[in-house]
Parts: structure tokens; C-alpha cells; sequence
């Protein structure tokens, strides 16, 4: 039997020690996009549902100061409330950050050992070769992919593309309305306060 061969494919496992380190650091970003979004979505909707407990309370409580603001304001906060609860429970930002954690753990240990490979300056096979290329593969399938944003947030913190004013904006972008619903729960309670003042 012929001995098996070693080749270096010192560009291929080169390659594929920075693109496993790339998305590690994009899916890191990711659950920390979806752990703040999933955050300030449960804050909105804990801002709703407690307005609307309180306009509630004044609205029965004063019912001789019954201003139509007060009935205009329960149905939009209750309209609210049960969209925000929706997008809560069908987003389910909670799962998918702690899907994506485990992901990016994952990618972690496996951009380790191909550093280590690399620095290491180890021969490997073609079939080790491949046999890193399916685990790669595998553990990138086991989670939603990450975003075109949080690959370039990734490279702006690497230091590898610098971090535009856009790119700010856009990861600032998926907290804005849960934060508008927020300032609208309070804004719709000092109304109803107002209003019976």
C-alpha cells in the first residue's frame, strides 16, 4: 500500500480559518442585535399593557370626568398592545438570540482550531481538508443566517472597512418603533392624567 499523502493547502485552510472567524464575529453581532431588539420589544409591550391598565383604572375611576380622549386613547393603546404582542410572540427574538449564542459558540471553537492549524503549520490530507470544510457547513446551517449589516459591523470593529455614519444609523434602525411605542404609553397616560385633572 503507498503511504498517504500530505499536502500543506496552507491557502485553503488559510482561507477558511478567516471566513470561520468572519462569521463568527457576524453571528456574534447578530445575537446581540436580536438579544437588544427582543429587549426593547418586551419593554414596549410592558410599557403598553401598563398604560392601558392605567388609562383603564382612570377612565373607571373618574367616570364623571369621562373625556372621549379617554375612550379614543384604551382603543389605540389596546389596539397597540395586541399588535406589539404579535410581533412578540411571532418574532420570537428570544429564541433566535439564544439559537444564534449557540451558533456563534460554535463557530468560535471551530475558528480556533483552524488558527491553530494554521499557526501550527500542520500538513493535512485533502480529506481533512473537506472533512473541515462539512463541519464549517454544518455549523453554519444550524442557525438563521446573519445580516448583510451585521457582517459589516463585524468588519468595522475588526478594523477591516471603516464604520460609516450609515452603518450607525442602521443598526440604531430595528429599536426605533419599539422605542416610539414606549414614548407613546407614556405620552397616552399623562393625557388620560390630564385629562381628568
Amino acid at each position: 500500500m503507498a503511504p498517504r499523502r500530505c499536502v500543506r493547502y496552507k491557502e485553503p485552510i488559510e482561507a477558511l480559518a478567516k471566513r470561520s472567524f468572519a462569521s463568527y464575529l457576524a453571528r456574534l453581532n447578530a445575537e446581540k442585535r436580536l438579544r437588544k431588539v427582543g429587549q426593547w420589544w418586551n419593554a414596549a409591550q410592558f410599557c403598553l399593557s401598563t398604560a392601558l391598565v392605567s388609562v383603564s383604572i382612570v377612565f373607571l375611576a373618574f367616570p364623571e370626568k369621562q373625556a372621549p380622549v379617554i375612550a379614543v386613547l384604551l382603543v389605540i393603546l389596546a389596539v397597540l398592545a395586541l399588535v406589539v404582542s404579535l410581533v412578540v410572540t411571532f418574532l420570537d427574538y428570544s429564541a433566535r438570540a439564544k439559537a444564534m449564542f449557540g451558533n456563534y459558540r460554535s463557530l468560535q471553537t471551530f475558528s480556533v482550531k483552524t488558527e491553530t492549524l494554521v499557526q501550527s503549520r500542520a500538513r493535512i490530507t485533502g480529506r481533512q481538508l473537506r472533512a473541515l470544510q462539512t463541519e464549517y457547513n454544518s455549523i453554519m446551517d444550524t442557525s438563521e443566517n446573519h445580516s448583510p449589516m451585521d457582517h459589516k459591523v463585524a468588519q468595522a470593529l475588526r478594523g477591516v472597512h471603516p464604520f460609516p455614519v450609515n452603518l450607525v444609523a442602521a443598526t440604531a434602525k430595528p429599536v426605533l418603533l419599539p422605542i416610539l411605542l414606549i414614548v407613546v404609553s407614556l405620552v397616552t397616560v399623562a393625557v388620560s392624567i390630564w385629562a381628568i385633572a
